[in-house]
This record gives structure tokens, sequence and C-alpha cells, in this order.
């Protein structure tokens, strides 16, 4: 398992170990939190998503506690 700052999808362990059981979560925090910001001055209410052509959404996250919900999950499989 791997967290990245989204979208540095160079650093995707899948593509460095391709074959290998592991998953790499985005954390788009540091991308979020100055827009949510500006929109809350605003008073404007607006749900933010991101995308990338090279990134699975699922693996996208919104906030740290989703980011150590899904590692949970991740790690009951195993």
């Amino acid at each position: 398992m791997n967290i990245n700052p989204f979208p540095y999808w160079l650093w995707d362990v899948g593509l460095m170990y391709p074959g290998c059981n592991n998953r790499t979560f985005y954390n788009t925090l540091y991308f979020i939190q100055p827009i949510a910001n500006y929109l809350k001055h605003e008073k404007v209410n607006a749900n933010i998503t991101f995308s990338h052509p090279k990134i699975n959404t699922k693996d996208i996250f919104y906030s740290y506690e989703d980011i150590r919900n899904a590692i949970l999950i991740d790690v009951e499989k195993i």
C-alpha cells in the first residue's frame, strides 16, 4: 500500500512493481482545501471531485478518514 498526493501517478506502486498485490491511495486534500475554503468564503455549496486518465477513481480520496477506512478494508481482505 502506498499513499500518494494527487495526481502523482508516476509513483504508483503498481507501475513500479507490476504483478504484485498492491494499491496506491491518492490524497487530494491539499488540492481541495484551498478550493473548499474559497467556496465557503463565497457561500457556495459544491461537491468537489477529481478524476485523472491514469488513476482509477476508486483510489482517489478526499479525507484522511476515507483513506484510513479504505486501508483497513484492504487489510481485512488479506
